[in-house]
């Protein structure tokens, strides 16, 4: 009995252009030049409406289209946050004091600092507003709900038919 096939997996490794023109099309169409605007800025020799359809062709080439896939997934891989991330910066906007931040914390927006002769006389910060940073946390905890009522009607209903009925 023969042991069965290895599986085929995809391979990981990006793919490569190996023409330097092909290459600078696809950085900029992930840019997000038009094609036809990439194909020319690539340094192609068509322009105009001849450049959008050879632009068109070109992006669409498998491993052009490939290497365009290829870095997209990679670039909204790396962007991802987790709601841990976001629930856990939302937590350290609310509890940290505004007076205790400097310059280099990711919680800063604007940071401004006055010295004379080397001692600090004036320290401007700001920082996400922390009543936003509630807001955001309960929508994303999913704490503000609305909350379920429980209403019958069939009393009222029928009070309501008596009523019209006598009419």
């Amino acid at each position: 009995m023969n042991p069965p096939p290895a599986p085929v997996t995809a391979s990981t490794e990006p793919p490569m252009l190996h023409d330097p023109r092909r290459q600078k099309f696809a950085l900029l169409i992930l840019e997000g030049v038009p094609a036809g605007r990439a194909y020319e800025q690539a340094g192609y020799h068509q322009h105009g409406a001849r450049a959008d359809s050879a632009g068109h062709k070109l992006r669409h080439r498998p491993e052009v289209a490939a290497f365009i896939a290829h870095r997209q997934e990679s670039l909204q891989q790396s962007a991802q946050t987790t709601s841990e991330q976001l629930a856990e910066w939302l937590v350290a906007v609310i509890q940290t004091p505004c007076g205790n931040l400097d310059g280099t914390s990711r919680l800063v927006q604007k940071y401004h600092c006055e010295e004379i002769g080397g001692i600090v006389i004036r320290k401007r910060v700001e920082m996400v507003s922390k009543l936003d940073a509630c807001r955001q946390l309960a929508v994303l905890m999913g704490w503000n709900k609305p909350e379920r009522v429980e209403f019958t009607a069939a009393e009222q209903l029928a009070e309501l038919i008596q009523t019209i009925r006598q009419k």
